[in-house]
């Protein structure tokens, strides 16, 4: 049993939003290229795909479930069900508290506190500790990767 990432994606990322978001996941890459691996289809910019390195000893094989993040909140290989306000699209990706888990909620809180303004209820977030919107520390915590990566 291990740790759970959830999102609920409710509108299309805008194309300022999508570039940030590719940006920030090659620069997981790049600092977390021994943890996580790509399996990005590269015939589809709409979509990110990753999941932790596989660990020959590890029984499992791949560390757990992909994260699958897309610019369409109607993707097919996301779940939608109806909600009191329309459509929602809720993905989980469950990660064994691995390190992975820190790269998976990593990125889906620098999309929920950096990428989006503050007040957006288009993207919400959850783990099995904690919920992001309860906590605002979280955005705090992305500040000055908002001003130094990104440069905005």
């Amino acid at each position: 049993m291990g740790y759970t990432n959830s999102y609920t994606q409710r509108r299309d990322f805008n194309d300022d939003e999508w570039q940030k978001i590719k940006l920030y996941f090659r620069f997981l890459l790049s600092m977390y290229g021994d943890t996580v691996e790509d399996f990005s289809d590269p015939d589809d910019s709409d979509t990110i795909v990753f999941n932790g390195k596989r660990n020959k000893s590890d029984e499992y094989g791949y560390p757990c479930e992909d994260l699958v993040i897309s610019k369409k909140a109607h993707a097919q290989n996301l779940q939608s069900h109806l909600s009191g306000e329309g459509i929602e699209h809720k993905y989980s990706c469950k990660t064994r508290a691995n390190t992975y888990d820190h790269v998976v909620w990593e990125f889906l809180v620098y999309i929920k506190c950096v990428v989006l303004p503050y007040n957006d209820t288009s993207f919400s977030i959850e783990h099995d500790v904690v919920l992001a919107e309860e906590k605002s520390v979280l955005r705090d915590m992305f500040h000055n990767i908002q001003y130094e990566y990104i440069g905005e």
